[in-house]
């Protein structure tokens, strides 16, 4: 019985051990670098923290260099990534995502400051420089509504923070 006991242990522990980022600025740019040097982001979801619904978790998984991963990334009621962690999933499904695009769009960004999540669970990824990336539920999001018929392009909000200008 004793033997038994150290590989149900093992078994039913993560893959490897999560990484941990406590900081907001070193989480904030982790966060990018691993969206942007993902082989494929298969999904971004979002999940409420205790029971305040203004710190939410949002969840991507994404494949790296044949490896599967769970990044979570808790954001405070300002939409301000505040910590990071990184899980290890096991091997990857070795298929595109559905919203790999957001990999080469993510990938010159030194950070992901800011994620805001709407009423209807819209996500918008908001970098350092000031460019956000949206992703619909149902549109490319990976999600449980999701429509294998409707794709999801990168949307920058660039222009809108133009229209909202008193100068426009």
């Amino acid at each position: 019985m004793m033997i038994l006991l150290p590989l149900i242990s093992m078994a039913v522990q993560p893959i490897q051990p999560a990484i941990e980022m406590a900081s907001p600025r070193a989480a904030q740019a982790r966060l990018a670098e691993a969206i942007g040097d993902a082989d494929a982001v298969h999904s971004i979801s979002v999940r409420r923290v205790k029971a305040s619904a203004k710190v939410k978790a949002i969840e991507v998984s994404l494949d790296r260099d044949g490896t599967a991963y769970r990044v979570t990334a808790i954001v405070n009621a300002r939409g301000e990534v505040t910590s990071l962690s990184i899980d290890e999933r096991g091997g990857s499904a070795g298929e595109l995502g559905s919203l790999s695009w957001l990999s080469p769009e993510i990938a010159n960004a030194t950070a992901i400051t800011r994620i805001s999540v709407d009423e209807d669970d819209a996500v918008t990824l908001t970098t350092d420089a000031g460019e956000a990336f949206m992703i619909i539920p149902g549109r490319g999001s990976g999600g449980a509504e999701e429509s294998r018929s409707s794709g999801n392009a990168a949307t920058s909000a660039r222009w809108a923070a133009a229209w909202d200008s008193p100068e426009a």
